[in-house]
């Protein structure tokens, strides 16, 4: 296949970009901390973009997608950016930017998963080589495993993000997508340093719910049982595609009140003290 001068400029040009970032990370990891980072990185684009993109128009989405917004918000951003910052504490650039390239495959993946695109035999070869190209490159570096599979999640995350965008954001313009999921996703690292142990107010406690606290009632809905960012990324993922198979079968009415129905239920367990 022939590519012209101007095609190999641009992919010179593409990868240069593609691997700054990683570059810049590495060397800010050796600084400040994880939580830091990651809300330097988000608060500035928010600052920059929410402005510009701050209108009536906005609202509207925000309201109308919002679900979609948070999805693509917490695998695009927060925790790809987090478990990227973490993991280039123990990689190098390079490796990063190399296995983060396996993103396709995971994408090519979950989208036949998902009800997507059949996969042909020569896209299966290719994948084949694909997930081989990522063993090679991982198995120098396997002694740190860890800081890997980190990695591979940020892949994951960054193949999930875009099913999200596709299948529910391709009516939203860019602008207000991208300053939407960055003031969230700022708010909630503002929060994780500002307030450390900020979960600790959100958890189901009949004991403090008795003493006033009664948002407690709503926001423990929304605290993971593990906060490991494997056990986030794939419950997440699961209940996402469960949720939207649940939505299609019984309607957004049926399914709002089901999980009405389970919060109640929980919420009087508790107060019988009995073991969840």
């Amino acid at each position: 296949m022939y590519v012209s001068s101007r095609g190999w400029i641009l992919f010179l040009t593409m990868s240069t970009i593609w691997g700054i970032p990683y570059l810049m990370i590495k060397v800010a990891v050796e600084g400040v901390s994880v939580p830091v980072l990651v809300l330097a990185r988000t608060a500035v684009g928010a600052a920059v973009l929410v402005p510009l993109a701050f209108s009536r128009q906005t609202l509207t989405i925000v309201r109308s997608h919002w679900k979609a917004l948070l999805g693509f918000a917490f695998f695009e951003i927060i925790a790809a950016w987090w478990l990227l910052s973490d993991a280039e504490r123990h990689l190098t650039s390079s490796m990063t930017g190399l296995l983060i390239a396996a993103s396709p495959i995971i994408a090519a993946v979950l989208d036949r998963f998902t009800g997507g695109e059949r996969l042909g035999y020569k896209r299966v070869i290719g994948l084949t080589i694909g997930i081989c190209g990522v063993g090679v490159l991982a198995g120098p570096h396997i002694g740190s495993s860890w800081p890997i599979i980190e990695v591979l999640m940020v892949a994951t995350c960054y193949a999930i993000a875009p099913l999200i965008a596709a299948r529910y954001l391709a009516d939203v313009p860019a602008l207000p997508m991208t300053a939407v999921c960055l003031g969230f996703a700022a708010l909630v690292f503002g929060l994780a340093w500002l307030l450390p142990g900020f979960v600790s107010i959100l958890v189901l406690d009949p004991d403090k719910i008795r003493h006033g606290e009664v948002w407690r009632l709503v926001t423990y809905i929304f605290i993971p049982q593990s906060l490991h960012p494997l056990w986030v990324i794939f419950a997440l993922w699961f209940l996402w595609w469960v949720g939207e198979g649940l939505e299609r079968a019984w309607g957004s009415f049926r399914l709002t009140l089901y999980i009405l129905v389970v919060m109640i239920g929980t919420t009087a367990a508790t107060a019988a003290g009995l073991p969840l």
